[in-house]
């Protein structure tokens, strides 16, 4: 997974079967790289990795608030 550091400029949740698939799409449709996550399954996509994408996904959002109200 390839992600910016600071999410909360995340508008964009690119997956596709290899990085470099998600890679050519941010660049097709023009999409800002700073503003997306580019996630890749390599082939091996079913409902367990992407729950899995999803909860690490909420708790690097949960830890960057509490880092936000801690400042």
């Amino acid at each position: 997974m390839l992600a910016p550091k600071d999410l909360k400029l995340i508008k964009n949740i690119v997956l596709s079967e290899s990085i470099i698939d998600s890679m050519s799409y941010l660049q097709l449709r023009k999409l800002n790289a700073y503003e997306s996550i580019l996630l890749s399954c390599n082939g091996q996509f079913n409902a367990n990795k992407l729950d899995a994408f999803l909860e690490k996904l909420l708790s690097d959002i949960e830890q960057s608030k509490s880092k936000e109200y801690a400042d």
